[in-house]
């Protein structure tokens, strides 16, 4: 018997100044910068990534991901890449948290 795994759900992050957010999942997932500017250093790649509103990223579940606000930044997390679009119309901060 197969069990199905529950979908994750779509998740808003505010990231503040010197306080780093690390995005670990244990499924992929994608991050989108929904307002000010995001650092993404992920575990394992040579290539940092400087996300602005609108910009998207793939994280790999084997990634552990570490995003710096510059200075603030605010992030969709979304298993699926289609469920991003409605994170734009979110204003309400579901999750703040720092490493």
């Amino acid at each position: 018997m197969k069990r199905m795994r529950k979908p994750l759900s779509p998740t808003v992050v505010e990231v503040a100044f010197a306080k780093p957010y690390r995005v670990a999942a244990s499924r992929d997932v994608w991050v989108v910068c929904l307002a000010g500017t995001a650092w993404l250093t992920r575990d394992g790649s040579l290539a940092d990534l400087i996300l602005s509103p609108g910009d998207v990223a793939w994280v790999p579940r084997v990634d552990d991901a570490l995003v710096t606000a510059m200075p603030r930044c605010r992030l969709g997390i979304a298993e699926q890449r289609g469920q991003l679009a409605e994170l734009n119309a979110t204003t309400t901060v579901v999750m703040s948290a720092e490493v």
